[in-house]
């Protein structure tokens, strides 16, 4: 979550200082970026285009429980 923070304010405020303030190593953190999504991840990204796409579908009337059976 930290990480997440900062790289969405890289921006504004510099990258180390964030670390420090936030106490997260900033080594750390450039390894996150540069980490591949994991599995779990893809996976999840994969489901929520596919719930959207039921969604849409069906003129956005299906609930979550006619998106879980047509899934």
């Amino acid at each position: 979550m930290k990480y997440g923070f900062i790289a969405r304010h890289r921006s504004v405020w510099p990258t180390r200082t964030m670390c420090r303030v936030l106490a997260v190593s900033h080594s750390g953190f450039y390894e996150w970026m540069d980490r591949a999504p994991s599995q779990r991840s893809q996976d999840d990204a994969r489901l929520t285009r596919l719930i959207r796409e039921c969604f849409e579908l069906s003129d956005r009337t299906y609930g979550s429980p006619r998106v879980w059976h047509d899934l």
